[in-house]
């Protein structure tokens, strides 16, 4: 798996530059591998017993995984100079665990500290068919995942709200293309790429994506500033701001 979904550069330099002076002590939502080394001081925090045996590269001297839940993190208030995630917003409903998440992030980064996570957003509009055919033909040398991704986020314009199961994507793609054998030939994908998209077919899994000003309000119940930092260069990049909370 690669870009957009797993921050490979150049994701991960933009993230250390905005890291810059405040990496002394680190707390991570999850156990990103590519983010392992930063921090003087890491702790990767995951309620996935499995995600942390089979991702996380394990502990040293200066990191350690914890398994705990993001919604009442087991740490003391101002433990840390910053939280950082990539895409973990995703994985939270919305609205409730959402904020309840924003809260424990208040609650244990220090008062100056600061919060950055790159997060995916749904558009302010839903895109056309059109687009998104337009979208899904011309990804020659990508993955398929950016297509079920950019699928998916713009499902929350159907559903009327962020948490959209992601099988609703499938329904959707597999209606404007009825033939992968399109997608393959426009994309040069084999079988295995194609495969990937039925994996959305009986998935029972949700995703959240807000839109910019939804996530925007919800942030600003707990933090008093909110900056948007592009991540990259990357298909799907302006979708996936990285987002600086601070009090």
């Amino acid at each position: 798996m690669g870009l957009p979904l797993r921050p490979r550069e150049p994701v991960r330099s933009v993230l250390a530059r905005l890291l810059s002076g405040r990496s002394a002590k680190l707390l991570m939502l999850g156990v990103t591998p590519e983010y392992a080394e930063f921090g003087d001081e890491l702790t990767a925090l995951d309620w996935s017993p499995d995600m942390i045996a089979e991702i996380w590269p394990g502990d040293t001297d200066r990191r350690r995984a914890v398994l705990g839940d993001w919604r009442d993190m087991p740490f003391e208030a101002a433990s840390f100079d910053c939280a950082i995630g990539d895409n973990a917003m995703t994985m939270l409903a919305w609205p409730d665990d959402v904020d309840a998440v924003l809260s424990e992030v208040r609650r244990v980064v220090k008062p100056d500290g600061i919060a950055v996570f790159r997060c995916f957003l749904a558009p302010e509009r839903a895109a056309t068919d059109a687009e998104l055919k337009a979208l899904a033909l011309s990804l020659r040398g990508k993955a398929s995942d950016i297509l079920r991704w950019r699928f998916v986020m713009d499902a929350v314009h159907e559903a009327g709200e962020p948490t959209v199961p992601v099988k609703a994507a499938w329904r959707k793609y597999s209606r404007l293309f009825p033939d992968f054998g399109e997608l393959a030939r426009a994309n040069g994908w084999d079988s295995t790429e194609l495969a990937e998209l039925d994996v959305y077919r009986e998935s029972t899994a949700q995703f959240t994506f807000p839109t910019l000003l939804q996530m925007k309000a919800a942030a600003g119940r707990h933090f008093s500033s909110i900056e948007l930092v592009p991540s990259g260069d990357y298909p799907l990049a302006e979708f996936a701001p990285f987002v600086i909370l601070s009090r």
